[in-house]
């Protein structure tokens, strides 16, 4: 209306939406600007960063706004990442000379026909920052190139995600491919068609292999030979112990890098995270080399410091004082669990949610307590903020003991949440919706279904099952409770999920695996992958899973 047009490039997922609305609105009226197709295609891009820029903190990089986002620290690991793919700049001249060095390399390796590892393995367990450094590599490659080259991200943790199929994975990474670029797009319209009827075809039609054929398509007309080609394998812990996902994503990677008598796709750059080494994801033959497996440990103390500081001023940038940062980062020489990531979120969350009066003798406090921290520091964190710090007693008392449970619904709540954690069955919604909003313990899970965080849940059993509370069921209490409604469920509905979680409890209450072998069935695979994390260390109901979810 006024004759000024934003760019749509880069902008935020909100602007670009509002963007399409606006112009779906307008198609009649002559305009000079980008089309209503190129917006949905800046739409759709934007929406597949912004989980990823939620992650970071990231703002800006729009319309002359800086660029800035929470991330700190991991300057070795963004280093070796950078170098890994080596097409952004260099940090420093010792990046560019090693670079340099291993560039050099790399081309007389395949002068003489050794083929160079194509995947990058970042290892690391629940709370240490694995997603967040996912989401800063990613973000800079997508966002920070000086030439354009193409990326796609694949995060298993979206339920609608394929791993099993290898077809479905191609389609979403072409799919991802093509909102790059609008050249891009049209030189990948008749493959994306021609691949979608493939898929729904009882018989298959493409005279060609599709992943031959995508790989033609990308090298001669997308990298044309001198770009790389990033492909991000993100929280794989989902998938890890599930043996056809693992087959379907195995065999996706081999399809697309090609080899033996296919052309190999020599730019193809692979980075993977989980929270166990995939040995079998590889391209090339022989063990990962450790310049290709990354292992997370906590942060460095000056990282830990400089997190603490953002964090605290992202939450209170009116009345956080840099003395609490250095207090709940506490000492160089401190033990290293205090300076895990979600140790250090939680604790500064913590801090927000204390009157400000108090706040200098909390952060007082949660530094002496971290001179002495072991793996269950987040636990007491944690405990500390839903006991003190959840006003609303009634979701209190649903987040202790009644994340016991790992799930929760509006129904779970009615019966038997509701009796067993004092609260009234008839607000049972009302309730849900305020523990949802509690997004720092809980996450989504489906419809009117939220689960307890598995990074938290891993670290907060032990202490919900070693510290009673006056007045409150005891953990064995509530996870008996879990075993009798999911056994009843199971019977009456037959549904597998329930009968997964009448396992998960039974192992959880330590009963002898011989007897949950009786009752094990295959159908359970699938609603078990990771639970294994939640079972005491070196317990035999831990191995057990493990051996039958692996």
């Amino acid at each position: 209306l006024t004759g000024t047009q934003g760019r749509l490039q880069n902008a935020p997922a909100r602007e670009v939406r509002a963007a399409v609305e606006a112009l779906e609105c307008l198609q009649e009226v002559p305009y000079q600007g980008p089309t209503l197709v190129a917006a949905r295609r800046l739409r759709d891009f934007a929406e597949l960063l912004e989980p990823l820029r939620i992650l970071i903190g990231q703002r800006g990089g729009w319309e002359g706004a800086p660029l800035k986002d929470r991330f700190v620290g991991r300057e070795d690991e963004l280093q070796q990442l950078r170098s890994f793919v080596d097409e952004l700049a260099s940090k420093s001249t010792y990046e560019s000379v090693s670079r340099f060095v291993h560039r050099n390399v790399r081309r007389a390796a395949s002068f003489v026909g050794l083929r160079d590892e194509s995947v990058f393995f970042i290892e690391a367990r629940g709370g240490l920052g694995k997603s967040t450094l996912i989401a800063k590599f990613t973000l800079d490659h997508a966002l920070s190139q000086e030439r354009p080259f193409p990326f796609a991200y694949l995060d298993f943790d979206r339920g609608a995600l394929q791993a099993r199929n290898p077809m479905a994975l191609l389609a979403e990474v072409a799919r991802q491919v093509s909102l790059q670029s609008s050249d891009w797009q049209e030189v990948l319209t008749d493959f994306r068609a021609n691949l979608r009827d493939e898929m729904s075809s009882t018989s298959p039609n493409m005279k060609v292999d599709p992943f031959q054929d995508f790989r033609g398509i990308v090298r001669t007309q997308i990298t044309r030979g001198s770009r790389p080609f990033v492909l991000v394998l993100d929280t794989m812990e989902v998938v890890q112990y599930d043996p056809l996902s693992i087959e379907g994503i195995v065999e996706f990677v081999g399809r697309l890098a090609g080899g033996e008598h296919e052309q190999v796709f020599e730019e193809l750059k692979i980075v993977a995270s989980g929270r166990a080494d995939i040995p079998e994801l590889r391209t090339s033959e022989g063990d990962r080399s450790e310049r290709r497996h990354l292992r997370l440990a906590p942060l460095l103390h000056k990282d830990a410091r400089l997190m603490v500081q953002k964090l605290g001023q992202w939450l209170m940038p009116d009345s956080w004082h840099e003395t609490w940062g250095r207090e709940i980062a506490g000492r160089m020489n401190d033990p290293p669990e205090r300076r895990e990531p979600l140790a250090l979120r939680v604790a500064v969350e913590l801090l927000r949610e204390t009157p400000p009066e108090k706040r200098a003798e909390l952060a007082h406090e949660i530094g002496r307590s971290g001179e002495a921290a072991n793996e269950y520091f987040v636990g007491r964190l944690y405990e500390r903020r839903i006991l003190s710090h959840i006003r609303d007693e009634d979701v209190r008392r649903l987040a202790w003991p009644g994340l016991i449970f790992r799930r929760v619904t509006p129904a779970l709540i009615q019966d038997p949440l509701a009796a067993l954690c004092n609260v009234d069955p008839a607000c049972a919604e009302q309730l849900f919706r305020a523990l949802s909003s509690e997004v720092w313990m809980v996450e989504a899970a489906g419809a009117n279904v939220v689960r307890h965080r598995p990074d938290l849940r891993a670290r907060t059993l032990p202490m919900m099952r070693r510290h009673t509370v006056p007045g409150v069921p005891s953990f064995e209490q509530v996870n008996l409770a879990a075993i009798q409604y999911y056994e009843k469920l199971h019977r009456r509905t037959g549904d597998w999920a329930f009968y997964a979680e009448w396992i998960y409890h039974r192992l959880l209450a330590g009963e002898d695996c011989s007897r949950i072998d009786r009752d094990w069935q295959p159908e359970l695979t699938e609603h078990l992958l990771g639970a294994a994390d939640d079972l005491e260390r070196d317990s035999e109901q831990r191995s057990y899973l493990m051996s039958r979810t692996a």
